[in-house]
């Protein structure tokens, strides 16, 4: 480890899990009477130009990280945007810095010094677009509610509304009604992957896009020490607009964060139970169980993509026989699952179960209408 970034490390004591609530509580109580927003302040958090996304990644840029490859992760679903960063962590002076506005925090000396996160402004501009945000990260987890006088500012101890992941700092925003969820998911989409050639710390940074049914809620789930007390999990595949470069390319499966590429055209996210370094998913009841729901769920995807522009071309996405590791049966699940749906269409335009088809090829089968030889008033639906 290099020498300033020992020095760094010995400057980012976490507030002790004994007193984070009660640091969060102090704040509240100081900023609640004592602080104010003022008029500039709300036209720089509110100014229809504040390119959030941009200061999300700025604060990332800024963050500490330590013996991990620093990666940031936006997770849009209906209603929510979640962001997760595996930096080291809130420091007290960084939830301090957060509650306020106009201000950061600075670890190092001179050409060496490093900000953690934009802590202020750049921040808050996620209440362009939320109502609540929350935070967790090591032992604080709190939120800030908009709607509150003071509510940019004073901290309220709370609960983070979704699983949290060990060792990274997660940030979960409700959207605001008046808020443009389709701005969102356009701007998710139009982000410039060049940027990462002109950071210097960050060197991932994953996007997902859960649209309408891209979401499967998974129950009976089988106990599991980890998970105590949780019977529903959800599952979220994901799909990418398909091009010809993405003929060879396969995606990652996520536990909020990239586990491993297994081979799939499609993403892959769940609350996977990982193996000790993070690497590779344990062989479990609950991950087994996690794993057929994805073939469910790839199921009901394939109803929804058959309403849209992929309708006759959405089985490009069904996976191979590269698959590898763990997720290896899910091949023949989702085919097995598939084979008895009425999601193919015949030549009547009727839609059939793909068990019920028969595949007529070009060229010698077919006349010079390009008409399967074959075609009947029997077989146009088969």
């Amino acid at each position: 480890m290099h020498a300033s970034t020992a020095r760094d490390m010995d400057q980012l004591h976490p507030p002790h899990a004994s007193t984070a609530r009660y640091l969060v509580e102090e704040i509240w109580r100081e900023n609640t009477a004592n602080g104010t927003i003022t008029e500039k302040d709300s036209e720089l958090i509110y100014d229809k130009d504040t390119r959030f996304l941009l200061e999300l990644i700025q604060n990332a840029e800024d963050n500490i990280y330590y013996r991990v490859t620093p990666t940031l992760s936006f997770t849009y679903k209906k209603g929510s945007l979640r962001v997760d960063c595996n930096e080291v962590g809130f420091t007290e002076s960084d939830v301090r810095a957060i509650c306020k506005i106009g201000n950061r925090t600075k670890i190092g000396h001179g050409r060496s010094a490093q900000y953690v996160g934009e802590k202020g402004i750049g921040f808050k501009s996620v209440f362009k677009v939320s109502s609540i945000v929350y935070i967790s990260s090591r032992s604080v987890s709190f939120e800030f509610d908009r709607s509150q006088a003071v509510g940019l500012i004073a901290p309220i101890w709370a609960a983070f509304p979704e699983l949290t992941l060990p060792g990274s700092t997660s940030f979960y925003l409700k959207l605001s009604d008046n808020c443009d969820e389709n701005q969102i998911v356009h701007d998710i989409r139009h982000l410039d992957p060049t940027m990462l050639i002109f950071l210097r710390k960050l060197k991932h940074i994953n996007l997902s896009i859960a649209l309408d049914d891209g979401q499967d809620l998974v129950s009976r789930l089988p106990e599991e020490k980890d998970r105590a007390g949780v019977t529903e999990s959800e599952i979220v595949l994901a799909f990418s607009s398909w091009n010809e470069n993405l003929e060879d390319s396969t995606q990652s499966v996520y536990a909020f964060l990239p586990i491993r590429d297994y081979g799939f055209k499609f993403l892959i996210q769940g609350d996977f139970l990982l193996t000790a370094n993070r690497e590779d998913v344990q062989d479990s009841p609950w991950n087994r169980a996690l794993r057929e729901a994805c073939a469910d769920a790839f199921v009901k995807a394939a109803y929804r993509l058959n309403k849209g522009p992929e309708r006759y071309t959405w089985i490009r996405y069904l996976p191979g026989k590269r698959i590898v590791g763990f997720f290896e049966p899910l091949r023949d699940l989702i085919l097995e699952k598939l084979s008895k749906e009425p999601i193919l269409e015949a030549f009547s335009g009727r839609m059939v179960a793909p068990a019920e088809l028969t595949y007529v090829p070009k060229g010698n089968f077919s006349d010079d209408r390009r008409l399967p030889l074959t075609l009947s008033p029997m077989t146009k639906d088969s």
